[in-house]
């Protein structure tokens, strides 16, 4: 089978690192090993940050250029069997797929699809309307958050099959250091007592959500104070002044290691004891898959996408969202009873294994990619 791959938010071969660039290369290569011949077709990014009608008149007009030139390169070629779209929404639409799937009467797919109502009508309406004709099309839709069904269930046909894909990660990185680790290394290069419990919390610092959870981390570690434990924080931007602000005259080692690569972060995490993050308005929360995949237990908030592939009281422990006073007893509970974690350690890592592999994606999407 071939499958023409589209990602009109991030190529996976953009430049810049994100959680949906890294989502988007999964997916390239779980079709991959599914036994399909992919391609991916289209560089073109139909992002539009402001909803601004000129930049979508634009957008639109190089759209349609890169539709007559699939269109011509297809009918030499051949067409590809399906057409498989990675993540579209009012601000990144799919603005190509639909109309090759309709020239050449080809079976439409797609991966984590999301509508929001309360755009209608607003500075993105016709992100969103584009948004409606594609999952008006699609013969297939594998979701990722099953938070996002509720709001594309409407403009779906009769026909259109949904496929639970649950969040799946490449976990070998995460577990190849796991019989030879080496605190002493991390302990001597972030300053921190190697014999000290250390959890870790991995996420962008930008404004907003991403904030938001770190000061909730923040309050938490005042609350628990000397009863605390060492705290690694991985990751920069425009917030990091701030919150290393927020965090300052804690009684304990708090640690911010900045933006690393993936091989570091792996490695990191195989070093450390648990990892905290309380998932404010999170989707599902790729970092937290890889703690997991490493064997931390994971304490998070209980939504719906995060719940999909953290196990309440088996991998970790989901608490209210937003709630520091929940968030900083379940971080009390996991520190004080050491035979827990080490059960959720176990659990965490034999989730990943079994039901959040590469592999496991790989036969979920062999099994049901149209023939």
């Amino acid at each position: 089978m071939t499958i023409a791959f589209y990602a009109p938010l991030k190529s996976p071969n953009h430049p810049t690192p994100s959680g949906d660039r890294r989502v988007g290369r999964l997916i390239l290569q779980a079709l991959k090993m599914s036994g399909a011949k992919v391609e991916l077709t289209s560089e073109f990014r139909s992002y539009n940050k402001t909803g601004d009608d000129e930049v979508q008149d634009n957008l639109e007009q190089e759209a349609a250029a890169e539709v007559q030139r699939l269109i011509t390169l297809y009918e030499k070629d051949g067409a590809p069997e399906v057409w498989f779209t990675y993540h579209l929404y009012h601000k990144a639409p799919d603005l190509i797929g639909p109309k090759i799937c309709k020239h050449f009467h080809i079976p439409y797919c797609i991966a984590e699809a999301s509508y929001a109502p309360k755009q209608e009508h607003g500075p993105w309406d016709r992100g969103l309307k584009a948004t409606q004709e594609a999952l008006a099309l699609a013969g297939r839709i594998y979701v990722l958050n099953p938070d996002d069904v509720s709001c594309i269930k409407p403009y779906l046909p009769s026909w259109t099959e949904l496929i639970l894909l649950p969040p799946f990660l490449d976990a070998r990185p995460y577990q190849s250091n796991l019989d030879q680790l080496d605190r002493g290394k991390w302990a001597k290069k972030l300053d921190l007592p190697e014999n000290d419990i250390w959890a870790i919390a991995v996420g962008m610092m930008r404004k907003g959500d991403k904030t938001q959870s770190y000061e909730i981390i923040a309050d938490s570690w005042k609350k628990l104070g000397e009863n605390a434990c060492s705290l690694i924080l991985v990751g920069d931007g425009e917030s990091r002044q701030d919150l290393e602000e927020k965090f300052a005259d804690l009684p304990v080692p708090i640690r911010f290691a900045g933006q690393m690569e993936e091989s570091e972060i792996a490695d990191l995490l195989q070093n450390c004891d648990l990892c905290v993050w309380p998932g404010i308005k999170e989707a599902f929360g790729l970092a937290m898959l890889e703690a997991q995949a490493a064997g931390l237990p994971v304490i998070s908030a209980n939504r719906v996408g995060i719940a999909n592939f953290i196990r309440h009281q088996q991998t970790g422990l989901l608490v209210e969202e937003g709630n520091m006073d929940a968030f900083s007893k379940a971080v009390d509970y996991l520190l004080e009873y050491e035979d827990i974690r080490h059960k959720m350690s176990f659990a965490a890592e034999e989730n990943v294994k079994y039901n959040h592999s590469l592999q496991a994606a790989a036969q979920i999407i062999a099994r049901s990619l149209p023939l």
